[in-house]
């Protein structure tokens, strides 16, 4: 166990600080968690003024989606995995999957960063569910 604790304050002082747990690493899992949670906010602000395709207002003012409807995590160097969770108005909305595109589509033409996407409606949120 010493060997091994040298070793890491070694690798520290040679400029390795991620190396060494509990120093270096937590500043940069930091920095990765802010930056996914502004991405996050970004994600969110393009979405919330998507027209409802079937009411005059704003996926955001029907409460379709929220800001804790959209998670962003890094899956790589500078690319990031965007999920959504979306809350269609009705149980039985027949335009579930086209809100489903409008949130695909939109977020493929605006987002600047390289991403992949999932789109989900949010679990109990769609009497789809109940044909399964």
């Amino acid at each position: 166990m010493l060997a091994l604790g040298l070793l890491w304050r070694a690798l520290g002082s040679a400029g390795y600080a991620d190396a060494a747990p509990g120093r270096g690493g937590e500043s940069e899992r930091a920095a990765a968690m802010a930056q996914e949670q502004e991405r996050a906010l970004e994600v969110y602000d393009l979405i919330r003024t998507i027209r409802d395709p079937e009411k005059p207002n704003t996926l955001e003012e029907l409460e379709v989606v929220s800001e804790s409807c959209v998670e962003v995590a890094e899956i790589g160097p500078g690319e990031s995995l965007i999920t959504i969770r979306f809350t269609p108005t009705v149980p039985h909305c027949s335009l579930a999957t086209l809100i489903g595109l409008c949130l695909r589509i939109k977020l493929q033409r605006c987002l600047p960063f390289k991403h992949k996407l999932e789109i989900y409606i949010a679990e109990g949120a769609h009497s789809i569910e109940e044909d399964r």
